[in-house]
């Protein structure tokens, strides 16, 4: 197969529900692994990519664990929250929200934040950050719905960790309102959702149903070419990783010429107990926040407790007084779209 080959797919615009954020995204691996054509989309060299694909969640419950799920530490989620998170955007955007759950807005009210773009670079970044924005939009007795809107997600990898930023808003926009995430919907529409061939091997791991069938396959591997094409893709990769071990042992890590590829067979060893390397700590998302989000002054947030939960300014210019909000006269721009 080319790099560029492209697979027709029977899915158009395809749709993804789940009871919860849990069930939702692995529904949307599920599909990713289990489509044998879907007309949005396409295969190449390492990923299969389905284009606007939109995952709904009926509530934002997530029972991840990055640690033992998905092999990363917390300092991988640190750096995600640096990249794409603004203390004082996030601040507002959650008061916004608090706002909404309570009544204090104004009926119709959809507050909004674009997360940071990331830097660019010809290998890191190179068409735009993953992350695009979220909305907030429901009413007190209105269903709520937290809405993202991605570029792209490595789902069963990094998209995962997107899910947790989700997750997490849920967390800290319902707290004090006698809410909880069960009451927050959840809708993501990713532009190109992306499932790695081999960066999604260490999640695979952690789930006996995905591991046994790659196990399966590698053990009987006259049937890979009866597997849809991410399976077949997938067991190929899995069963070079077991070739390796069994050409050079302990020393496969240092023959693989591959970066990410030497993650994913040290990821492996571990998991076989290999190495005495320990796999990391479990970090379920219940213990994640925001504390590592980048600051930028140029946003401040003013609380109005009485009448509304807060306020975006930038910068350069007087505020403007409102009789809705109480503010104090800052240099800023004023920007409100709710009257």
């Amino acid at each position: 197969m080319t790099k560029q080959e492209q697979v027709p797919l029977e899915v158009t615009m395809p749709i993804v529900r789940g009871k919860d954020l849990t069930e939702a995204v692995n529904n949307a691996l599920d599909l990713a692994l289990e489509c044998q054509s879907i007309r949005r989309g396409f295969y190449n060299a390492n990923a299969l990519h389905v284009l606007n694909l939109t995952i709904r969640a009926e509530s934002c419950a997530y029972a991840m664990d990055v640690g033992k799920n998905l092999w990363l530490n917390k300092g991988r989620w640190s750096r995600l929250i640096k990249e794409y998170i603004v203390k004082e955007k996030m601040d507002l955007f959650v008061e916004q929200c608090r706002g909404i759950i309570l009544g204090a807005a104004p009926l119709g009210a959809v507050p909004g934040m674009t997360f940071a773009d990331p830097e660019r670079s010809v290998i890191k970044h190179r068409w735009g950050g993953c992350l695009i924005g979220a909305t907030f939009a429901g009413g007190k007795k209105l269903e709520m719905t937290l809405t993202f809107c991605s570029r792209t997600s490595y789902i069963g990898y990094m998209g995962f960790l997107d899910a947790a930023i989700a997750h997490v808003i849920a967390r800290k926009i319902t707290e004090g309102t006698g809410k909880t995430v069960d009451d927050i919907h959840f809708v993501w529409h990713i532009a190109s959702q992306q499932m790695h061939y081999f960066k999604i091997i260490p999640y695979m791991l952690s789930q006996p149903r995905l591991f046994k069938k790659l196990q399966h396959l590698e053990q009987h591997r006259e049937k890979i070419c009866i597997q849809t094409t991410s399976w077949k893709q997938i067991a190929r990769f899995y069963c070079r990783i077991v070739d390796d071990f069994g050409k050079y042992g302990l020393g496969m890590v240092d023959k693989e010429p591959y970066g990410p590829l030497k993650r994913i067979k040290r990821r492996w060893m571990e998991h076989m107990k290999h190495s005495k390397k320990l796999p990391p700590p479990s970090l379920p998302v219940t213990q994640l926040d925001f504390e590592k989000a980048q600051s930028n002054p140029a946003y401040q947030l003013i609380v109005n407790s009485e009448k509304y939960p807060g306020k975006y300014f930038g910068k350069n210019k007087e505020a403007v007084k409102n009789p809705k909000c109480k503010i104090s006269k800052i240099d800023a721009d004023w920007d409100d779209d709710l009257d």
